[in-house]
């Protein structure tokens, strides 16, 4: 455990002292806040129909699949490029704990960019009222499971990468089909393929947690995805001390 945690802090720290992370948080928040005040013109105003935007539009999935991508570029490619690896996976720490603190550091920093956008809520509740705490924790919970699953096959991508540019790319690349495919397999006429796509729609979950429905299958869903690649990281990994 205490392996862990020295490798966590390791990574949240780094990224703390680099500019381009101020700089990703910055675009964020920008982009959330012309976000939200573009919705509320949509919306005439309208709070719920606005949380709704906020958590379910465009930019939010683009954000959603961009940060754990820029998070987990570094992870494993960066050390492989600087010839840091060999010294990491063969220090005092199992593979495993190695995966599970870098994978832990990415997600908590992409919870980190969601946490400021709290006081839009405080905003919305000074102007005319916010929608219910459950809606909005719900919402919360789902972009965190949601990025969880995206920043596990972030991890992977970077385990298999050369280079960050290369580990970046495939991770945006795989999360958007991961929030896609299921979207068009909804036209396939099949009823199995079809019940199986809307239970893997991560729109239709978001949906959800926006109207304050919380189904515990969705966070099987997103927990069974990490799971398998964190295991396919680890699995990468241990295969360097093969080659």
């Amino acid at each position: 455990m205490t392996g862990f945690l020295v490798l966590a802090r390791r990574e949240i720290f780094a990224y703390l002292v680099t500019p381009p992370l101020w700089i990703v948080t910055g675009v964020f928040l920008l982009v959330n806040g012309m976000t939200l005040y573009q919705a509320l013109i949509q919306t005439s105003g309208n709070v719920s129909a606005t949380h709704a935007f906020l958590f379910g539009g465009f930019f939010f999935w683009f954000l959603v699949i961009l940060l754990p991508a820029v998070f987990t570029s570094r992870l494993f490619a960066l050390e492989k490029s600087s010839g840091t690896i060999e010294t990491l996976m063969t220090s005092p720490v199992s593979d495993a704990a190695v995966v599970l603190a870098k994978f832990a550091a990415a997600l908590a920093l992409f919870a980190l960019q969601f946490a400021p956008t709290i006081l839009y809520y405080v905003l919305l509740q000074r102007s005319g009222g916010a929608p219910d705490r459950g809606p909005i924790a719900a919402s919360y919970a789902g972009a965190l499971g949601i990025g969880a699953m995206f920043t596990a096959l972030g991890c992977l991508a970077s385990s298999l990468a050369t280079s960050q540019t290369i580990a970046f790319f495939a991770a945006a690349m795989g999360s958007a089909a991961l929030l896609i495919g299921p979207v068009f397999a909804t036209g396939v006429r099949s009823d199995a393929v079809l019940s199986v796509a809307r239970y893997l729609n991560l729109m239709e979950h978001l949906d959800e947690f926006t109207r304050g429905v919380v189904d515990p299958r969705r966070f099987v869903v997103y927990a069974s995805a990490a799971a398998l690649f964190l295991f396919l990281t680890i699995r990468s990994i241990e295969s360097r001390k093969w080659r």
